[in-house]
């Protein structure tokens, strides 16, 4: 019996995007993980799938005493919980290990503290005590077990990883000898947005979630400190701004539309983050994409730096390089269209 087990559903974005990829090219795998619910209302939707989540642990927990998967596929296991997600690989025969963000080491996810990068956890775990698990509660306890379960079955796991830096943090924890492959980070809904030439009503857009990881109090301060300029932020804001403009709004329900009339979507997520989606997305939009390059990340590792508008996180220095660049637009033009290029060839179109 081989298996795929995360607590993520498959969808058209993140994560759930992804795990949609993962489907089709583990297709020997029994999938258990929840269903996306298909309701017009989004709160719904939510408790709907809160609700598998709980009745698919409490099944795993139930049948693990009497299986022995032949092949494990692990995706996401902060969401499954790190009990579970130790007793299912000590079970298992051969495991993959698939790592999209930094809870190989960080309780957070997003390794990021004060507003810098975080390492602190590599090598040694030993959190700060203003860190706290993310997306849902853990134990640390849990954790710092699920970590030596790792060490003690390496033989038996092929880590996954999407770039060259998080192979480096494998290889650092585990030790050299380790299986890890990069494979790339394809979506099934990227082949399906292509540019288009609207007219630019905002200087710069907010790709994201309000996650402080991801840049949300650092793009609420850039846009206070450029006035001058207009910004779009996809979730609503009570803000009496008048160069801010917000809409609940993602990737199903126009999101690219939005991108489409801006000059610079900005990317700045404050982790090491391996490949983001809505930065491959907005490569594919032609508009030029502002990222912070940050230690191990994708930024640092993978996008050739001629594809992005680099940024160091630093408020004073960023905002000198972006007031120079949305005013160029031939450097515009000619950063998306080496963007573009590298993004079709990544996704092999």
């Amino acid at each position: 019996m081989n298996l795929i087990v995360t607590m993520i559903a498959p969808s058209q974005g993140g994560s759930g995007d992804y795990l949609v990829e993962i489907r089709r090219e583990f297709t020997d795998f029994y999938p258990i993980h929840p269903v996306s619910p298909k309701t017009s209302f989004e709160a719904l939707n939510k408790v709907l799938i809160e609700a598998q989540k709980i009745i698919l642990r409490l099944f795993l927990y139930l049948i693990i005493p009497f299986i022995r998967p032949n092949k494990l596929f692990v995706y996401h296991p902060q969401t499954m919980g790190y009990w579970l997600t130790s007793l299912l690989i000590k079970k298992s025969s051969t495991i993959y290990y698939c790592i999209i963000d930094a809870s190989i080491f960080c309780i957070k996810s997003y390794n990021f503290r004060r507003n810098k990068v975080c390492t602190h956890c590599i090598e040694r775990i030993d959190p700060y005590t203003d860190c706290n698990f993310f997306p849902r509660k853990n134990n640390l306890r849990a954790f710092r077990n699920h970590r030596k379960t790792l060490n003690s079955n390496t033989d038996k796991i092929k880590f996954i990883v999407q770039t060259e830096g998080y192979k480096k943090i494998i290889k650092k924890i585990f030790g050299p000898s380790t299986s890890c492959s990069v494979i790339k980070m394809k979506f099934p809904s990227i082949r399906k947005i292509y540019p288009s030439n609207k007219e630019k009503k905002y200087d710069f857009i907010f790709h994201g979630n309000k996650i402080e990881a991801k840049g949300s109090k650092y793009v609420l301060e850039l846009s206070k400190r450029l006035s001058n300029f207009s910004f779009f932020i996809p979730y609503h804001l009570n803000t009496e701004q008048k160069n801010l403009f917000t809409k609940s709004i993602n990737w199903r329900s126009g999101l690219d539309k939005e991108i489409s009339k801006s000059k610079i979507v900005l990317c700045p997520s404050i982790w090491s983050a391996s490949v983001e989606g809505a930065i491959l997305k907005s490569m594919r939009l032609k508009v030029p994409v502002a990222i912070h390059v940050n230690l191990f990340s994708a930024s640092n590792t993978l996008i050739p730096k001629n594809c992005f508008i680099p940024l160091s996180g630093d408020l004073i220095k960023d905002i000198e390089i972006l007031e120079t660049i949305v005013k160029n637009n031939e450097l515009l033009a000619v950063t998306s269209e080496a963007a573009f290029k590298w993004v079709n060839q990544y996704i092999n179109v």
